[in-house]
């Protein structure tokens, strides 16, 4: 992407500062936007390098409509974060990006702090570059653990036995739900119906006897297929239900975001001839948050929402 030409500009909300929808900081506007925002910042997460799948930001907005702020420097949009309050007591902040001619000016700041009221009292997770850790810290953010993101070239391995790796619809949205929920920080039914349905996702769950053992989703982006969220009862399950996704996708090149809290991730990722690409640190606001599974969850759904 050329940040030299920006991309059309998004419809926003018109209203003055008390509107919740806009609010100033200096120079810098910043305004609610809705999915016409999409393709751009599609387009600016790609360029920061960070591969995103071309329907991401839709789901985002399908977990939250109002998740969406971008800033404003007269018409021209140069910069922009997402706040998803995904229940009552969490949210999850992501794809805080500003335009690199724009940057060291105060933009990043200013609608860092617009857009986090935006998740009230809400404790707050979020994916840090390694470098912007101590940044987060002094907006009241501690690090917990690092999450890799792993990719590479599978090795050849043998398919999944057929019959307990299933299509998404053998199970219900209900069960899939209070089952992502053991993973993450909030039950999230909005998006995971996005996230499932989304053109271009493939979904699979692992069965057994006591119902869902299992559950992952690949989709497309520039780079590579990515994974995510990919939890399972064991490493053996999460390997079938890895090559099964990827099967499914008819991809060889993949990529996954994946916390090291769980420690059969970075053997079995050897095993797949996955690599480590890069860290981030999971850093959360203060205040009460849900424990989960940690030795369930193989991979997040996704570095810019959790």
């Amino acid at each position: 992407m050329s940040t030299a030409t920006p991309a059309p500009l998004p419809k926003r909300r018109p209203g003055t500062s008390s509107d919740p929808g806009v609010g100033t900081a200096g120079e810098l506007r910043v305004a609610v936007a809705s999915a016409d925002a999409c393709p751009m910042l599609t387009e600016w997460a790609a360029a920061n390098s960070w591969s995103p799948g071309a329907r991401d930001f839709e789901c985002y907005l399908a977990a939250d409509p109002e998740c969406l702020h971008i800033g404003y420097l007269g018409s021209e949009p140069v910069s922009a974060v997402l706040v998803v309050n995904h229940d009552a007591d969490f949210a999850h902040l992501g794809a805080y990006m500003v335009l690199p001619q724009h940057r060291r000016r105060g933009y990043g700041r200013a609608i860092f702090e617009m857009a986090l009221k935006h998740a009230g009292a809400r404790a707050v997770g979020l994916h840090a570059v390694t470098d912007q850790v101590q940044n987060y810290k002094r907006s009241g953010f501690s690090p917990t653990y690092s999450t890799w993101r792993y990719s590479g070239t599978l090795t050849p391995g043998a398919a999944a036995p057929a019959g307990w790796i299933v299509s998404i619809e053998q199970v219900g949205l209900a069960a899939l739900v209070e089952y992502d929920a053991r993973h993450f920080r909030a039950t999230r039914p909005a998006f995971l119906q996005a996230w499932i349905s989304a053109p271009g996702h493939i979904a699979r769950v692992a069965v057994d006897h006591d119902g869902i053992i299992g559950f992952g989703v690949i989709r497309p982006t520039a780079a590579h297929a990515r994974i995510g969220p990919l939890y399972a009862r064991n490493t053996g399950t999460a390997r079938a239900l890895l090559r099964a996704l990827a099967a499914a996708a008819r991809a060889s090149t993949v990529a996954l975001d994946a916390p090291e809290t769980n420690r059969a991730i970075e053997p079995m990722a050897a095993e797949l001839g996955l690599t480590p690409e890069f860290e981030m640190v999971t850093m959360y606001t203060p205040g009460p948050i849900k424990p989960i599974h940690h030795p369930g969850v193989f991979a997040v759904a996704s570095a810019e929402l959790g």
